[in-house]
């Protein structure tokens, strides 16, 4: 009897199956028989294939570069790289604004959930910071403006650049 397989196989039979790659071929790289991981990938819900749009756009972009003369190439692969970064750094930045929102709405709740003072303004900009943060477009820029009605006052505000600065307002006021 064929000893059950390890966490780190089941990762990679999970990476794998997520990459696209065939059940024979999976059995091939962890042992682990075909009805054990179609068994598993279906009782936790494995999307087959989740990435092939990722690998498939990759492949084409290195395919492009590589007909570039070396010093665009070179050029591009820079650009590249600092926009990687770039966006890295701004996801990151994004979760822990949206995380340090979310503890302090949490904060204003009781033991059953329900709000205590919570202010409009706070619940959107958390919720508008949380949002952006899990949207994970590249290049999508918050362009959405909202007009308010409040009597003979108008307004228009651009939920997105305000709550944003809202909450890293209320953030340095508490560090």
């Amino acid at each position: 009897m064929a000893k059950p397989a390890s966490k780190e196989l089941w990762a990679e039979a999970k990476r794998l199956f997520e990459c696209g790659k065939s059940l024979n071929n999976i059995n091939e790289d962890t042992g682990i028989d075909r009805a054990s991981i179609s068994k598993r990938a279906k009782k936790e819900s494995w999307e087959k294939g989740k990435f092939q749009s990722l690998i498939q756009d990759t492949a084409r972009v290195r395919a492009e570069i590589s007909t570039l003369d070396v010093e665009t190439r070179r050029c591009v692969e820079n650009i590249i790289e600092d926009k990687t970064r770039s966006i890295i750094r701004y996801n990151s930045y994004q979760d822990r604004l949206a995380a340090i929102g979310m503890k302090m709405i949490e904060q204003k709740l009781d033991e059953d959930g329900n709000p205590i003072d919570i202010n409009p303004m706070e619940l959107t900009a958390v919720s508008r910071v949380v949002k952006d943060s899990r949207e994970g477009v590249v290049g999508k820029a918050p362009d959405t403006a909202i007009q308010i009605n409040n009597g003979s006052d108008q307004q228009v505000v651009t939920p997105a650049i305000n709550a944003k600065a809202w909450l890293e307002n209320a953030i340095s006021k508490r560090v």
